[in-house]
């Protein structure tokens, strides 16, 4: 699975870049048929952990321009710690993206999950500020 998805993004980089990898990323139906390609049953349970943590595990934010943060279980909570360890050609604002993890974990514990810990959370960042 990780060599397929390295070859996949390679490819995706080339001709998209980054932004655009992370826009298909973020469309369930593509974010599902990617998964399906790189050797997930299309009903497996937890989908969504796998593939974010292949992606994050074969992405390399110095050489591909995006990087994945935090992850399943104790990761979940990494996201503002793995914000500030960027490479300094990522040009983000640390503090709202911290801010805007938080809510949407806090979101997902509170309302979602109706009281459960949170189990799984990742957020996609590029080098390029603004869209």
């Amino acid at each position: 699975m990780k060599r397929l998805s390295r070859a996949i993004v390679d490819v995706m980089l080339v001709q998209w870049g980054p932004e655009k990898l992370v826009e298909r990323l973020s469309n369930p139906l593509w974010f599902q048929g990617f998964n399906n390609v790189i050797g997930m049953d299309w009903d497996s349970s937890g989908s969504t952990t796998v593939t974010l943590g292949i992606l994050k595990e074969v992405l390399n934010p110095r050489r591909d321009g995006l990087a994945v943060l935090g992850g399943k279980g104790k990761n979940a909570m990494k996201v503002t710690t793995e914000l500030n360890e960027l490479p300094s050609n990522f040009n983000v604002e640390t503090e709202s993206l911290s801010r805007a993890s938080k809510l949407a974990a806090k979101v997902d514990t509170t309302l979602v999950q109706d009281g459960h810990t949170l189990y799984h959370h990742s957020m996609i960042v590029t080098e390029r500020v603004g869209p």
